[in-house]
This record gives C-alpha cells, structure tokens and sequence, in this order.
C-alpha cells in the first residue's frame, strides 16, 4: 500500500531531523 511506503519515508526523514 501506499500508506506504508509514505510512513516509512516519514519515519526515515523524522529519524535524520531528530539527529
């Protein structure tokens, strides 16, 4: 599904904004 792959991308852009 779409949904998965988009909260996938937000969590990898989370991870490097938390950084």
């Amino acid at each position: 599904m779409r949904l998965k792959i988009l909260d996938m991308k937000l969590q990898e852009i989370r991870k490097k904004k938390i950084h």
